[in-house]
């Protein structure tokens, strides 16, 4: 790929780079352009942007690939420029500087482009333009562009041109782009100004979302647009954006004279309140000056929910703008503040969700193969994937963490039943044996995980004065998912048709010394449920009425925290507690999944009490109103109140077993989700103390209510 072009850079450039290569073809001839960068790019022909990507070519583990991206062009002028912008993205800048190591920036290499134009004439005479000498570069408009710290853009700034430096960087990692990439969506028009008690004029776009500001006006030479980003109002009604720590998020265009519009390149936003700190006149009423856009990964919607309670409306709805938001070519955490990596656990609680809503199957796919790429020698998946460019050395220096390692096995099992495609288990099958044996090797107790430093159940609400690991024992943590992991690489191997007696005998192992040593120490409500969710218990009774009766004595409510959150609806219903899991998901005061619906949240917020009924914030160090884990609530929604569900003999809904879980608390539900072979539907709803159940499904599906089965061919039917 790319086998005669070579990397140019801008040799003491002091802005973002701009590529330009001029040149002459026949008129009509039509050209295939790939085009890569160690940074992101933008590419324009004749002044127009080519594709709709953003940020392309996207992140990867730079250490091992690169993406190169290839666009169609059906008609040259005979006179054509192309020209090619580039920033430093995820290889450089503030991304790579290491968090908690402010003094370390990585890489040493300078943001670059590679290229290669082939064209064919219409008498079919070919002709290749590559990034050479011949190309020329200047330093650009955009003054400064970063992903954490926005961009600084100067209309008046007048391009000086001088032949492109040649970079030896190796051309062996380059592959083509293989993911989902990010593309522009709707505009989104701000809903009100808000002038604060300190004076600040203030933009409310009504929702907390990911993109950016556009701008579009009469302007003077000179004249100043500058914003500020911020998710939330302090409990004084002022502008706040402290949470977002480090990332500067700025957003500064210097005017030229008359009209003109801009869109940032390389960079984006989370936010719902945009500060006007700048701006050519005084902003006194809404108008089309400034407005929005989203972005995120081009995934088609595939689910949707509706219910007639409001607030469980809205928390769906918060779930899916989490998604979107932390969809941005990887699966992040955050999309607002100086983080936005690809944490593991994060993507592993929510990967089922994620598959109900959307088709993730080939932006996941790209992230786990940057995930089987930067496995260790020793099989320690790393908690963050892609691996930021640190330092190279670090997935060496880190031990596999419990939910978040685990990752290499429960998201591409997860994928499989969704959408039935074997690669991605051949893609990762022999990644998660490597990590459970890497936990076998590694572990202090035979047959548990014990030893290795975890992040046990992150923020829960059990926690310690001080702590942010909640009260569950790392180790029944660990155990629990090293008991999930192996049983995953067991079905695999089956489904591979591969020998998997070695860990077959493992897991018969670790269960039995798991239910030994901790059945009657449970003491947590993670504990408890994260043991009956992954089948760890031999006494199902004993230990369901022990979760019930802690989350009794909470007063009802949830004491869990990132890992015992996703499970704990599943494991009360599918112990006979259903009507204790719909009190926990109704339930309207904190600590609940719609206590920040109340509250005003647009998105579902990282801890429970990011803001209090008071107005008070949790903490500014680590407090996003934009995290999407606890929004995995949503496949019990799916799975469990809908009902719907593949066949595990028949993985992607080439057969459904749909088995609604109705309650009067509730009332009235109804689930659709778009599968590779049509739509399934599954909706009830009471008639004093009767459910009436819809389901509709396009494949030959079991359909179970209340108790009863029925074998059914594709079609509509009601009970």
């Amino acid at each position: 790929m790319l086998e005669i072009a070579k990397y140019i850079y801008n040799e003491g450039g002091k802005h973002d780079p701009v590529f330009r290569r001029r040149f002459e073809a026949k008129s009509g001839s039509s050209a295939t352009l790939t085009v890569s960068a160690l940074g992101v790019f933008t590419v324009y022909l004749n002044g127009k942007k080519l594709g709709r990507e953003l940020l392309a070519p996207g992140w990867q583990n730079y250490a091992e690939r690169i993406a190169a991206v290839t666009y169609k062009i059906d008609k040259l002028r005979a006179k054509n420029t192309l020209e090619i912008y580039a920033s430093s993205g995820w290889y450089s800048g503030s991304i790579c500087v290491f968090y908690w190591d402010p003094d370390k920036l990585y890489p040493k290499h300078p943001t670059c482009v590679i290229a290669q134009l082939d064209y064919t004439a219409p008498n079919g005479k070919r002709a290749t333009i590559v990034t050479d000498e011949s190309f020329e570069v200047s330093d650009s408009k955009v003054i400064h562009s970063d992903i954490y710290d926005g961009i600084i853009y100067d209309a008046n700034f007048k391009e000086k041109w001088h032949p492109a430096t040649l970079h030896e960087y190796t051309k062996e990692k380059l592959y083509p782009f293989d993911g989902a990439p990010v593309t522009e969506h709707e505009t989104v028009f701000p809903s009100k100004l808000i002038i604060t008690p300190q004076g600040e004029r203030v933009l409310d776009f009504g929702i907390n979302m990911v993109g950016y500001p556009v701008i579009k006006l009469n302007g003077k030479k000179g004249q100043k647009v500058s914003f500020s980003f911020g998710e939330i109002l302090d409990k004084d009604g002022n502008f706040y954006n402290d949470n977002y720590r480090n990332a500067k998020c700025r957003y500064d265009y210097t005017c030229k004279d008359g009209e003109q519009s801009f869109k940032p390149i390389g960079t984006f936003y989370g936010w719902r309140y945009l500060r006007i700190d700048e701006f050519p006149h005084e902003y006194k009423e809404l108008t089309d000056e400034i407005t929005a856009v989203w972005i995120h990964s081009d995934m088609k919607r595939t689910g949707y929910i509706n219910t007639s309670n409001p607030l469980l409306n809205r928390l769906f709805e918060n779930i899916i703008r989490g998604q979107r938001g932390n969809h941005v070519d990887i699966p992040t955490d955050c999309p607002q503040r100086d983080e936005r990596l690809g944490w593991t656990g994060d993507a592993q609680v929510f990967v089922k969700t994620a598959a109900y809503n959307f088709n993730i199957l080939e932006f996941f796919r790209k992230w786990l193969t940057d995930m089987v790429i930067s496995q260790s020698p020793s099989g320690m998946i790393p908690r963050v994937i892609p691996v930021p460019n640190y330092v190279g050395s670090w997935r060496e220096q880190s031990a596999p963490c419990s939910a978040w390692s685990d990752a290499v096995t429960i998201c591409p099992m997860e994928l499989y039943m969704a959408y039935g495609d074997r690669s991605i288990l051949t893609l990762t099958f022999e990644a998660m044996k490597k990590h459970v044996d890497c936990i076998t090797q590694r572990t202090t107790t035979k047959y548990l995980w014990t030893g290795d430093e975890q992040h046990g159940d992150w923020l829960g609400l059990d926690a310690p004065f001080g702590s942010y690991k909640g009260s569950s024992s790392e180790d029944i943590i660990s155990s629990a998912y090293y008991a999930r992991s192996t049983e995953i690489v067991c079905k695999v191997g089956h489904i591979l048709g591969e020998d998997v007696g070695e860990y077959e005998k493992l897991l018969e192992n670790i269960k039995k010394t798991y239910t030994d040593t901790y059945e009657d120490a449970l003491k947590t409500q993670t504990e408890c449920a994260l043991s009956l969710h992954f089948g760890l218990v031999r006494d199902k009774e004993k230990i369901t009425a022990r979760l019930v009766d802690k989350i009794h004595a909470a007063g009802d409510k949830l004491e869990t925290g990132f890992i015992g959150t996703p499970y704990i609806l599943h494991a009360l219903s599918s112990n006979g507690e259903s009507e204790l899991a719909y009190k926990l998901l109704l339930n309207k005061e904190y600590p609940s999944w719609l206590y920040p619906v109340t509250m005003g949240a647009t998105t579902v917020w990282e801890h429970w009490d990011g803001l209090r009924p008071d107005g008070v914030l949790w903490s500014t160090d680590m407090n996003s109103y934009n995290h999407y884990a606890y929004g995995a609530c949503a496949d019990w929604m799916y799975s469990v109140a809908g009902g719907i569900n593949t066949d595990p003999e028949y993985p992607g809904y080439e057969r459904a077993i749909i088995a609604p879980v109705p309650s009067k608390q509730l009332g009235t539900f109804s689930a659709r989700y778009e599968t590779a072979y049509g739509e399934i539907a599954s909706s009830w709803y009471y008639e004093g103390d009767t459910a009436h159940y819809t389901v509709t499904t396009p494949v030959p599906s079991k359909i179970i209510i209340e108790g009863k089965t029925y074998e059914v061919e594709a079609g509509t039917y009601t009970f």
